[in-house]
Parts: structure tokens; C-alpha cells; sequence
């Protein structure tokens, strides 16, 4: 059952305090003749407060100056040219004071009994009319929404009474339609029009009569005419003070422009309305608490005034709002809650719209309902059977679980600000540290085992083949030129391609140095350079001082791309040559020149050995201007280059800008300086370049491309269909990675030979053209900021939403996970590179500090070694 609630104020003033009686009821049915059945009644009191009427004041005044068009006087009387910023600003002041203070005054000893009757009787589920009843015109004014004490009552609305009422005998209301009388006053300088047109599309059950801008006769004779149910009045209008505090106050409204009533002045007109069944009464005007308290001598059952002046807009939206909610059946009470709730919207723009509706209740008489309204009382429903004491002591526990959980979290909310503070500090920490470098390695070793984790592709490339040469094949195959042993002689090399050729291969990629002269014996050999379209060969661009390796000889410019590679190592500069490697040279490209092998000269036991490079970027063409030492010269890489001949013949052209990589109608960005994890200043970043999209196959790490050997090819072991249409690439592979410096560390696996790398970054081009296979690709900074900062912000809240500590390290247990699926995921699904180790730091230092702040541990920790210092000075002074 409905809960009725009277908080009655008896004579007193701010200066010495009010008496207060709190009476709490239920909601009886209309034919009992009696508005609520007491149950509960307590007696307090409200402490003189009188720095409450000046915190009001100053609200009243701050709010007035606002320089906002309001219903309260005509056009030429409104305040203009106001500070629009300072009022604001000084009107939110005033009510968070008057907002502040009046809690505090709520919470005083004195008004204990009260407070812990009202929590003790009131469930927050229950449905309650609060009716707040005073004489004192300055407590009708505060705004009581504003209450700690009503916050958990999401169906609770106020009303105000006059101490003094009485029920006034109305007819019964006979079936048919609501019966509206409408009077549009003056309505210079605001717009009554929105209110007419709400009012004419209200409800087919409604009968609206007009007034607009009626003279005094006029009106008069339509409140004498006929019976109404509801009176609603939109215009100007205004509340007139009595000079004495113990006088009544004017309430007048302005009819037309030239004319003006007070509520006096229509005394016996309304006073007829009331007895003849007006049960509601809207004034949706301003300053309408004068025209309540004169009205409440009628003892007109119920009225919606705004208590302050009210802009145009907040009247239309309220009215709106309003009968949309009580048309539809909601109670009047609940009907004014939430279209006053729901002028929160507009508060941007007129400040404390929320506090202007309110209710004036004849407490003798019971709200209307739009359906008593049309006379169609309904029947009461039967009083369930009370439920067992085992689900009623359920229902109190989940009660109090849920008001704890609220109060739990109006103490978080209070925190929030720190916790922000907080948790930007941590993101500000983690992202300089990393701005400067010191988690690069950490990032990259992440970014290595996110890349093994990732599910292995489903078959091998078959646009790739690998014809491979072993150490014995270079021995028995090879040929040795002045100082030098290349890994195969002119007329075998020579031999391979034809065969390559002649079996359908698209093009043929040699991965091998040959800065040799070609004599005249091997004039085929030079021929094929010269002529043949799909022979693709090698050279080392030297750059920045470094060596380089010249390109084969008689080969084609536009058929020559550079073998090198960007690492990622600090023990030595990137393509840097090893001088020793000038000496012997085994001919096998790669970033940096080759170490030499076993041979009569030199023994590999001999030969200093370094850890191989990391290669995880792809450089797809020099941007600087190359020097002409060897005649190295080349546009693109070889990978790139291989890439592009097979996409042309298939019409998907390929496009390097400063920017982005274009593939056909697809386009990729390319890496910037400090993309993802790269923020050491000390990386090389030269040229066009992408992170390399390792392809691995099952069983896991086995070779993607199909291998051949060269013996075999030579010796027409291999089926000729094998070669079909695909690109070949010929390249060294040693038994012993030691013996080739054309070893490389990838993240998916600790050594890779240069040419799987070469077929690597061929296929990751062709893939991504033809198969939709993603590039890696990473954030940019400003998001990578956002990202970061996002998880710090989520460790700090987590903090605040979890008190008990299993409770809070299993949320932050769930938060690195869901880090980590989510950074995981991208990857897979989309190739995206995500901060994750930033984000795990600063969620974790963010929680850190937040739990720090929440619990005071620096205090504590100071505390302790203030005590400890003090002891071990008095022990040495005891000494």
C-alpha cells in the first residue's frame, strides 16, 4: 500500500528553530472519507539556522540575474546585459551552498528521532507522498528535493500545505470527458502558442475551452458557466510580499496585456469551481507559490506552481512532459517527478530548472488520477496475503545489501576526483618513461610472444618456391673467382634458369651476390641477365659511409633490387660490413655481408662470431639519395621488387608514397618515427617500411614455401609442374647457421636464413593483395595516449567499486585479462599492434596509488618511520 507522509512544521523562525512533527500513514481507499490511516508519529526539531535564509537570498538574487526571459514580467521590465559566465557561475555556487547547508541542518541532533523514524518506517521501494506543511512562506521556498534524506526514494514526491485545510464537498464526478478550462493570459515576449497546441492534441477524452487573453467579465462568467476538473493558466503572473510576515501574499496574474487579477479579485468565481468539482489547478507561470498560498483558502484540492521565475522553454517542457506521463494513467505525484526530473536536460542552458515544479496538496484530499478524472473509479484490489517471515526477512537483507551498495557508492564518487588525478599521474609516468624509450625492450619481447601465439596459417604459400643450396651442393656446384668462392659456378647457374624457365616459372629471384665479371665462356649466362624479364638479382646498397656489394653483371637496372635489411640490435650499426667478410666472400645477400666460411684461407673457428639481428620490419624502398660507389642503385628492394612484377601481370599496380603503401585498391600506412613500441631515438628508420607478418604453417615454425633442392632441380629430379606459375627464389641455406652470417633471429623463431626472410616479406605483399591477409599496423600516438590513459582510469575505479581485497584483486585479475584477449585479439583478427605493456603498467600503478589514497597508507608509512626514527634517537640518547 501507498505510503502518506506529513512533515509538519509548527511556529518558529531560522532564528529560533522550528518544532517539527513527522507522521507517516498509508493511503486509504477514497470511500473511507479520510486521506491516510497513521501508523507512525514522532516529534523533533529543526536548530536556529538563519545563515539559511541568507544562503536562499543569495541563491534568489543569483538566480534572477541570470538575464534568462522568463514568465514573470513582460518583456521591458527583464534584466538585460548581464555577465552570463559570472551569474552561472555564481548561481551553481549559491545552490551547492544552500544545497550543502540544508542537509547539514537536517542531520542535527535535535531532528535525530525524526531522521531514524523516517528510515525505520519508509522502505525505498515504497511509493510516497511526502506533504511538507509550514506557514513560514521562506520554508515553502527551500528546495526539498535536494535532501540526503530522499535520495534513495525513487517514487517519493513533495507537495506543500498550508497548516490549516479542510475538505471542500465536491459532486460526484459523472462519466465523460475531462473538462479543461485553458486561459492564455499576456503573453507578450513568450511563446503561450507551444502550451495551446500541447493542450488541443492532449487526449481525444479531453474537452479543452480557450481563453485567450480574456477580460476580467469574460473570465469570470466561464468559471461561473460550468463545472471544470482542471484549471490551467499560462502568461505572466507574479507573488506580490506582504509586508508583514504574519499577512497573506498577493498572488496576480496578467490576463491580456492592459490588464492584471489578483486571486482575491476571482474569490468567489474559483471558490465556485471548487465546490463544483475542480480537482487540479496548473499554473504554468512564474513566482506561483502567492498564487498557491491565496488559492489554498479555497481549499482547491491540488496545484502545480513554479516557485521561482520560469523561463519559456522549462514551461513548455515541463507541461509536456507532464500530461504526456498523467494522461497515460501515472499518479500525480509521480507525473510532476519525473517531468521534473526530466528538465535536468536543460539545466546547461537555464540553471536549476529542476528546482521550479511543485506540488500544493489539500492534505484532506486525495491526488486525482486521469482516470478518476473521466469518473471511472476503479475497483480496489484486494489486499494481497502477507508474505511468509522467512521471505520478508529475504526481502529486508536485499533492501539493506542495496542501500549499502548505494551508500558505498556515494563514497566513491566523492574519491573520483583523486582517483582521476591519480590515475593520470600514473598514464603521465608510464607514457613519458616510454616516450623516452625505457620499455622497448619489454614491448618488442611482448610484441614477440603475442606474434608465437597467434594460430598458424592453414597450408603453404603457393605462389612461392625455394630452390635451396646446402653446403655440399656449394662445394660441389660452386666456383672460385680471384679471392672469392660463390656458391655457384656461371654455366650451372646458367643451367638453373633455363630449367626454371623453360618449366613456367613466373619469375625467378636470385638471392645471391654475383659481383663478378662474366666471361666470355658464360656469354649465355650474361644473356639471361641482359634479356630474360624474370630474372630478379641482388646487391648491398651502400649507405652512410658502409660498403656495398655491386649487382651482377650485364643484369638490367629496373631488374635489381638491394637485399637489405633494418634490425633491431644495439651491438652494432645497421648493413654494417665486417672486414674480414671483404676477405672471403661467400655469396649469399643479406643485411650485412656475409662471414666467411671453411675454406684453405680462413677457418670458421677462426672467425669472431656475433649474435645474429632481429628482423621484425620489412624495408620496402630506400627514401635518401644512394651513393655510386658499387652501382648499386636500386628503387626497390628485392622482396618489393619480386612482389610487384607478379601483382602487374595480374593489373594490381603497386604504389610507395612518403605515406602509405598502396596495393590495387587497398592502402597501408607505413611505420612513422616511434610507431608502437619504437621509441628509441637510436633505431635505424630509413626508407619505406612496414612491420614484417610472419607466416607460419603446421606443425608450428616449419617452413611456409615449398623447398627444393638445387642437385635435384639440376638434375631434372623435380617435376616441371612444380615451377608453374609461381616465383622461385634461389638462395643459401647451410647446415650450420654458424657458418653464414645470413642468419637472422625472427620473433617466431631464434634463426631463419636470409632467403626464408626474402620469401617471407614476398609473400606478406602477395597475401595482403590477393588473400586480404592484414599487414601489422599500429596506433596512432594520440590513440595510443587514449588507450593507455583508459586503463589507468579503469584501474583507479576498480579500487573504488571493491572494498574487500579478494574481491578487488580478482577484478584486477579480470581486468589483465580482458587486456590481454582484447590485445591479442586485435592482433589476430585485425594485425593491429595494441600498447600492451604500457596499459598492464599503468593499470597496475594506478591501482596502486588509488589503494595508497583510499586506505591512507601514506600517512601510516610516514607515521611508522617517524616513530621508528624517534625511538632509535631516544635509544642513542639513553646511551
Amino acid at each position: 500500500m501507498d505510503k502518506l507522509v506529513t512533515l509538519r512544521f509548527g511556529e518558529g523562525s531560522f532564528e529560533q528553530g522550528f518544532p517539527a512533527t513527522l507522521q507517516v500513514g498509508e493511503e486509504t481507499d477514497a470511500a473511507s472519507g479520510l486521506a491516510m490511516q497513521l501508523t507512525t508519529e514522532v516529534v523533533g526539531k529543526l536548530p536556529p539556522a538563519p545563515e539559511v535564509v541568507a544562503l536562499y537570498q543569495q541563491w534568489q538574487m543569483a538566480y534572477r540575474q541570470l538575464g534568462i526571459a522568463t514568465r514573470l514580467n513582460a518583456p521591458d521590465h527583464q534584466i538585460k546585459n548581464v555577465s552570463r559566465s559570472a551569474s552561472r557561475a555564481a548561481c551553481q555556487q549559491a545552490a551547492r551552498l544552500l544545497r550543502d547547508r540544508l542537509n547539514e541542518w537536517l542531520r542535527a541532533e535535535s531532528f535525530r528521532r525524526v531522521r531514524e523514524t523516517w528510515f525505520a518506517a519508509l522502505s525505498p521501494t515504497d511509493t510516497v507522498r511526502l506533504i511538507v506543511q509550514t506557514e513560514d512562506r521562506l520554508l515553502q521556498r527551500l528546495p526539498w528535493h535536494l535532501l540526503e534524506l530522499f535520495e534513495q526514494h525513487s517514487h517519493l514526491e513533495i507537495a506543500l500545505s498550508a497548516p490549516t485545510y479542510q475538505r471542500v464537498m465536491q459532486p460526484p464526478k459523472p462519466k465523460g470527458k475531462v473538462r479543461i478550462l485553458a486561459i492564455l493570459g499576456n503573453s507578450a515576449g513568450i511563446d503561450v502558442q507551444g502550451d495551446r497546441t500541447l493542450l488541443m492534441h492532449l487526449s481525444p477524452q479531453a474537452d479543452v475551452t480557450f481563453l485567450v487573453e480574456p477580460d476580467r467579465k469574460e473570465l469570470s462568467d466561464r468559471l461561473w458557466d460550468q463545472p471544470w476538473d482542471i484549471l490551467f493558466f499560462a502568461g505572466h503572473s507574479s507573488t506580490e510580499l506582504a509586508t508583514d510576515p504574519a499577512g497573506g501574499d498577493t498572488g496576480r496574474i496578467a490576463i491580456n496585456p492592459s490588464d492584471s487579477l489578483t486571486i482575491e479579485e476571482l474569490h468567489y468565481a474559483l471558490r465556485n469551481a471548487a465546490t463544483q468539482g475542480l480537482k487540479l489547478a496548473i499554473f504554468n507561470s512564474c513566482d506561483g507559490l502567492g498564487l498557491a498560498r491565496a488559492l489554498a483558502d479555497l481549499h482547491i484540492p491540488q496545484m502545480v506552481v513554479m516557485r521561482e521565475p520560469v523561463p519559456d522553454r522549462v514551461a513548455q517542457e515541463f507541461l509536456t512532459s507532464f500530461l504526456r506521463t498523467f494522461v497515460r494513467g501515472e499518479s500525480l505525484y509521480l507525473s510532476v517527478r519525473r517531468a521534473r526530473e526530466q528538465l535536468q536536460v536543460l539545466e546547461n542552458e537555464f540553471l536549476c530548472a529542476t528546482w521550479l515544479p511543485v506540488i500544493c496538496q489539500n492534505p484532506a484530499e486525495r491526488p486525482p488520477t486521469w482516470q478518476s478524472l473521466l469518473g471511472r473509479l476503479s475497483k480496489p484490489a484486494e489486499s494481497p496475503s502477507p508474505p511468509p517471515a522467512a521471505a520478508t526477512r529475504l526481502h529486508r537483507r536485499r533492501l539493506h545489501r542495496r542501500e549499502v551498495w548505494q551508500r558505498r557508492l556515494r563514497r566513491g564518487l566523492r574519491r573520483v576526483p583523486m582517483a582521476i588525478a591519480l590515475s593520470a599521474l600514473a598514464a603521465g609516468v608510464v607514457i613519458g618513461g616510454r616516450s623516452l624509450g625505457w620499455l622497448q625492450p619489454v614491448e618488442l619481447a611482448t610484441y614477440d610472444q603475442m606474434l608465437r601465439l597467434r594460430p598458424a596459417e592453414q597450408e603453404q604459400d603457393p605462389r612461392l618456391l625455394i630452390v635451396t643450396i646446402d653446403e655440399q651442393e656449394r662445394q660441389d656446384l660452386g666456383q672460385q673467382s680471384g679471392p672469392y668462392w660463390y656458391s655457384v659456378s656461371n654455366a650451372n647457374l646458367n643451367r638453373l634458369i633455363e630449367i626454371l624457365d623453360k618449366s613456367g616459372a613466373r619469375l625467378i629471384g636470385i638471392d645471391l651476390y654475383r659481383d663478378l665479371p662474366i666471361k666470355p665462356e658464360a656469354a649465355s649466362l650474361a644473356q639471361q641477365f641482359r634479356e630474360n624479364p624474370k630474372v630478379i638479382g641482388v646487391c648491398k646498397v651502400p649507405v652512410r659511409g658502409e660498403g656495398g656489394i655491386a649487382p651482377p653483371a650485364d643484369i638490367a637496372a629496373t631488374r635489381l633490387g638491394f637485399s637489405d635489411f633494418v634490425e633491431d640490435k644495439k651491438e652494432r650499426k645497421v648493413h654494417q660490413i665486417n672486414a674480414e667478410a671483404r676477405a672471403i666472400r661467400e655469396a649469399i645477400p643479406g643485411g650485412i655481408a656475409p662471414r666467411p666460411v671453411a675454406s684453405a684461407a680462413v677457418s670458421p673457428s677462426s672467425q669472431p662470431q656475433s649474435q645474429p639481428g632481429m628482423v621484425r620490419r620489412h624495408l620496402l624502398a630506400m627514401r635518401e639519395e644512394l651513393s655510386d660507389e658499387t652501382g648499386c642503385l636500386p628503387d626497390f628492394a628485392f622482396s618489393t621488387l619480386l612482389a610487384s612484377r607478379y601483382l602487374e601481370a595480374e593489373q594490381i599496380p603497386v604504389e610507395i608514397t612518403p605515406e602509405v603503401l598502396k596495393l590495387g585498391d587497398r592502402t597501408y600506412p607505413l611505420l612513422r618515427r616511434r610507431s608502437g613500441g619504437y621509441k628509441a631515438p637510436n633505431f635505424d628508420y630509413r626508407g619505406a617500411q612496414v612491420l614484417l607478418n610472419y607466416r607460419t604453417v603446421r606443425p608450428l615454425y616449419d617452413s611456409p614455401f615449398r623447398q627444393v633442392k638445387i642437385s635435384d632441380v639440376l638434375s631434372e629430379r623435380v617435376q616441371p609442374d612444380l615451377f608453374q606459375d609461381r616465383v622461385v627464389i634461389v638462395g643459401y641455406i647451410p647446415h650450420d647457421p654458424q657458418q653464414s652470417t645470413d642468419i637472422w633471429r625472427t620473433p617466431i623463431a631464434s634463426t631463419m636464413d636470409g632467403v626464408l626472410v626474402q620469401a617471407q616479406m614476398t609473400s606478406q605483399l602477395l597475401s595482403a593483395a590477393f588473400n586480404e591477409r592484414p599487414l601489422l599496423w599500429t596506433l596512432p600516438h594520440g590513440l595510443e595516449m587514449l588507450w593507455i590513459g583508459g586503463w589507468a582510469a579503469l584501474g583507479g575505479l576498480l579500487v573504488l567499486l571493491f572494498k574487500a581485497p579478494w574481491r578487488l584483486l580478482g577484478a584486477i585479475a579480470l581486468g589483465l585479462l580482458l587486456l590481454g584477449a582484447i590485445a591479442q585479439g586485435i592482433l589476430i583478427l585485425w594485425g593491429g599492434w595494441i600498447p600492451l605493456v604500457p596499459a598492464v603498467l599503468t593499470f597496475g600503478l594506478s591501482a596502486i596509488l588509488v589503494t595508497i589514497y583510499r586506505y591512507r597508507l601514506v600517512q601510516l608509512t610516514l607515521l611508522f618511520f617517524v616513530n621508528l626514527i624517534l625511538i632509535m634517537t631516544r635509544g642513542q640518547r639513553f646511551k
